[in-house]
């Protein structure tokens, strides 16, 4: 579901939300298995809910600015859904002015906030050289930290 308004014809917002109820369709019951995880029917990796948003300063010249929201929900990083990832929200944030109808100055914030969420889960085995076995546990990639980018631009 997505939904756009226009506040005013300098005023935008936008959002779109999704919502999943993903399962494997044929039921595994773990026989075979020499990992944990199993039974299950979860798909791993499949977000429950996915949500985004933005308010847009538009045809406001020169200027233009953009707060933009984005959230992922848990999801199952096994099949039994015993073990999950945990939630991500992050905002970022824009604001440009144009110089000249050729020339655009840009500075783009990410991670307004310094969300310490995570880009990515996974949920396999590793081993340290002090362990004595692999262990399972959640591996992740943790968001790009409060980071910033200045854009000059030139149309001809």
């Amino acid at each position: 579901m997505s939904a756009d308004y226009r506040a005013f014809d300098w005023l935008a917002f936008n959002g779109s939300f999704a919502f999943t109820h993903a399962r494997y369709t044929d039921h595994d019951y773990g026989a075979a298995d020499t990992e944990p995880g199993h039974p299950g029917n979860y798909i791993p990796g499949a977000a429950k809910i996915i949500a985004s948003g933005s308010g847009r300063l538009a045809d406001f010249d020169p200027w233009s600015a953009e707060l933009r929201f984005r959230f992922f929900g848990r999801w199952p990083l096994i099949e039994d859904n015993s073990v999950t990832s945990q939630p991500t929200a992050v905002f970022d944030a824009q604001i440009g002015y144009k110089i000249t109808e050729q020339m655009r100055l840009r500075l783009d914030i990410f991670n307004l906030l310094n969300s310490k969420a995570h880009d990515i889960d996974y949920f396999y085995p590793s081993q340290l050289a002090n362990e004595s076995a692999p262990f399972y546990d959640v591996h992740y990639h943790p968001i790009e930290p409060l980071s910033a980018r200045v854009t000059l631009s030139f149309t001809f």
